[in-house]
């Protein structure tokens, strides 16, 4: 583009006044000129650089660009000035504080071609920058994080309902130290689905955007409550025990709850149900409460509903003391009744019949009661009168087949179906019986149920029942223990009071040893049972395994609490995630090795989850390390060694022979330098890994080369700062020695012109004086120049 200009750039009638108001800055320079700038018009973009008129006319345009994009500009200016360009150049102009804007350039010529004059309109595009590089990073997020986490389903549990989306890795940093480490996390946490939130001092330290959405506030507003001023969230129903729960977390209590539901408040005034994980956590080395919530108000309000509705139902259909059922007449092609189908009945059915509900629904009266058909009473015939003419009948009869007396009601609603009101009238000997049976189908219920199911004799602290499917889990057979003391075989030594002390029914969760010793975790529900004079029998569990679900809980409250934790130090968080492992995975020992080479050697360094630290050169690892099998595979891909004592290596590997190894199981971590680390599990038997193991070595790893990579970049700026420092020491010392040397001259040329001119001065001619005197005053000049140069040595030193 060109504009016509006859003589010089008149910015002022070029471009309107309004264009101050513009985020331009329009400038005239001398392209022959070192690119000196001879015109300005002023605007807020100016005011933003920090610059004034005066400071920037006459000086080079190529001062104001970035040392990086100097170049960059002169090419483009090279390529596009005798043509005109629609593509505008990017590149960093510096502030006068130092800040670096982002701006674009468009250059103009005169129409004269003779002008050496060029008209910039610089643009700030700053803004528009840093979105790009927000979104930039923001997909490299999500990158790092699909790779990190495995592609499979999110799991749904019974208690909670928690939906692992990402890892650990799913997890929070309250330090903006960690750059890398801290990006992920708190991309983790404001995506997260759940509300999470530090609570120090009575004050959220850390709300993140779901937990400020539930409640209907900012974050910012939460987060500039006053002392206590969360206390507003919590309604009237719930604020004792939860003030009470936040409170004693924030003081580090140990008898604490951490998972609860409870009542809040929203910003509106509208009350919410909340189900809350809290636990206390070390916040800038104090206390807090680290808290994590779902909204289960929709949730709460449908089951409240759905109780609502089952109650009013129930409270007449179960307290009915007749026995109620519902039924389909079955007719044969002459529309005779020769059968009928059970569709309904209440409890009180199977109490007077001693036949099973679940096992009668949507069968036949002649599969049920075989023989029925055949039966003097004749029901067949006269429940189908009942349903065809719609007559109600009222009758006492004997069922054979029921060995049973009834008083029967029987009406029909609607044509072809009836249904009947009935009362057991048998003695009491036949009502036993029935409930005996009733009881033996419950069992034979039981041992096909999908849940488990196990029986607690109190009094003799004995297993007294235990389904199949519960057997399964723990791979155990029923005669293995039945009967044992629950305490000597396989109920965790620290739940045996949690299981038994109670004598109310309630929710559990508790730790349990299979067969070969593995730990699982169950939930359920505790039901205890008592005889007729309310002594404590048994209790009864319907359990669920829970154990993966457990783990996922650990490995997130770990990992946050290790990010909350981390330092500076890499070689100490490195430490942090070494102890995790141990804990997460149940190993003996943690081994981290990590190859470290110089210009003259090369060797292993390996870190111990007992903090320890031992130095191999390269010849004794590889020679006498079982960790060397591990390189030789080469790939990063977990792998597990078994009866590893009975290797070569078992004489020769010191952890192997002192702690009596026999299995492990470890990854390779290849940084981007091509590098290799190594983080192995050892085991004083031989391990089982399951897949979740495998999950949790992989998020560990990863979070250790991040630290490794700020470990190394910590080495290296540590190195460079030695250099400098033996540099400035020479410096000082030259500029010393040289000014001593020069000063020790000085000395004797100055006292011997002082001599000369106060002993003979009479017998020297005035040219000659005046020579003299120069001499001395230069020597004088020259004195004083050295010692300035001796103080900076003395500044420099110190």
């Amino acid at each position: 583009m060109r504009y016509e200009n006859k003589n010089n750039w008149n910015l002022d009638s070029l471009f309107p006044s309004y264009i101050k108001s513009m985020n331009n800055l329009f400038l005239v320079i001398n392209s022959k000129k070192d690119y000196e700038i001879k015109l300005i018009k002023d605007g807020i973009f100016l005011k933003k650089l920090g610059y004034s008129f005066k400071s920037l006319i006459r000086t080079s345009f190529l001062d104001l660009i970035h040392a990086d994009d100097v170049k960059k500009f002169i090419s483009h200016f090279e390529n596009h000035i005798n043509i005109y360009s629609n593509h505008p150049l990017e590149i960093q102009i510096l502030a006068r504080e130092g800040k670096v804007f982002w701006v674009t350039v468009d250059i103009l010529k005169s129409e004269e071609d003779d002008k050496e004059e060029l008209l910039l309109i610089i643009t700030n595009i700053s803004k528009q920058k840093d979105l790009e590089f927000q979104l930039k990073k923001t997909k490299q997020n999500l990158e790092d994080i699909a790779k990190i986490v495995p592609n499979r389903k999110a799991r749904k549990f019974k208690t909670g309902q928690i939906k692992l989306q990402v890892p650990v890795d799913d997890l929070l940093s309250t330090e903006q130290k960690l750059e890398e480490s801290d990006e992920k996390f708190r991309t983790i946490t404001e995506e997260s689905l759940m509300g999470i939130g530090i609570i120090q001092d009575d004050q959220f330290k850390y709300v993140n955007e779901r937990l400020a959405e539930i409640f209907g506030y900012t974050k910012e507003e939460l987060k500039n409550l006053p002392p206590h001023g969360y206390s507003k969230l919590f309604h009237k129903e719930s604020f004792d025990f939860v003030m009470e729960q936040t409170k004693r977390k924030q003081a580090g209590y140990s008898e604490v709850i951490n998972h609860y539901n409870w009542k809040g408040i929203k910003k509106s005034g509208e009350s919410i149900w909340l189900e809350s994980f809290s636990k206390t956590v070390t916040y800038k080395k104090r206390f807090a409460d680290f808290v994590t919530l779902f909204d289960i108000t929709e949730k709460k309000e449908i089951e409240d509903r759905l109780k609502e509705s089952e109650a009013k139902y129930h409270l007449l259909f179960d307290n009915l003391t007749s026995a109620f059922a519902f039924h389909k007449i079955i007719l044969d092609e002459k529309d005779q009744p020769i059968d009928y189908e059970f569709l309904e009945a209440n409890p009180a059915f199977e109490k007077q019949t001693g036949l099973k509900i679940s096992e009668i629904i949507g069968k036949r009266v002649t599969e049920v009661l075989p023989g029925i058909e055949n039966d003097p009473a004749n029901w067949i015939n006269k429940y189908g009168e009942v349903a065809l003419n719609r007559t109600p009948i009222n009758f006492e009869s004997y069922a054979k087949p029921l060995d049973q007396w009834f008083h029967v009601l029987a009406y029909s609603p609607k044509k072809g179906w009836f249904a009947t009101i009935f009362t057991n009238i048998t003695k009491l000997k036949k009502v036993e019986k029935a409930l005996m049976e009733s009881e033996n189908r419950y069992r034979s219920l039981i041992e096909t149920s999908s849940i488990g199911v196990m029986e607690i004799d109190v009094i003799n602290n004995k297993i007294s029942f235990i389904n199949s499917t519960l057997l399964k889990i723990l791979g155990y057979k029923e005669e293995e223990l039945i009967g044992i003391q629950i305490r000597d075989k396989i109920i965790h030594s620290q739940d045996l009071v949690k299981l038994l002390a109670s004598h109310e029914e309630r929710e559990i969760e508790f730790r349990i040893f299979d067969k070969l010793g593995n730990l699982k975790w169950l939930s359920g529900r505790r039901i205890p049972q008592f005889d007729k004079s309310g002594n404590f029998l048994n209790v009864r569990f319907w359990l669920d395994e829970i154990t993966e679900k457990k783990m996922y809980e650990e490995l997130i409250i770990e990992l946050n609490i290790n990010f909350l934790n981390f330092t500076e130090d890499s070689r100490n968080n490195i430490e942090l995630l070494i102890n995790t492992c141990k804990k997460l995975l149940n190993g003996n020992l943690i081994l981290y090795a990590h190859k470290k080479k110089t210009e003259q050697s090369e060797s292993y360094e390996i870190l111990t989850s007992d903090n320890q630290t031992f130095i191999y050169d390269t010849t004794e690892f590889t020679k006498n390390l079982f960790l060397n099998e591990f390189f030789l595979e080469g790939h990063d891909f977990p792998q597990t060694f078994l009866d590893i004592h009975k290797k070569k290596y078992a004489q020769t590997d010191p952890f192997i022979k002192n702690l009596n190894i026999k299995g492990c199981f470890g990854k390779i971590i290849k940084t981007h330098d091509a590098s290799e680390s190594l983080l192995c599990v050892y085991y004083k038997d031989n391990p089982i890994i399951t897949g979740q193991n495998k999950l949790v070595l992989f998020l560990i790893c990863d979070a250790i080369e991040i630290e490794q990579r700020r470990w190394q970049v910590q080495q290296d700026l540590e190195k460079q700062n030695l250099s400098l420092d033996k540099i400035n020491k020479l410096k000082t010392e030259l500029f010393s020695r040289t000014s001593h040397e020069l000063k020790t001259p000085l000395i004797s040329i100055k006292g011997f012109t002082e001599l000369l001119l106060t002993l003979h001065k009479n017998k020297l001619d005035s040219e000659l004086i005046s020579i003299i005197e120069e001499i001395r005053d230069g020597g004088a000049r020259l004195e004083k120049i050295i010692n300035l140069l001796l103080e900076g040595t003395k500044l420099g030193a110190d």
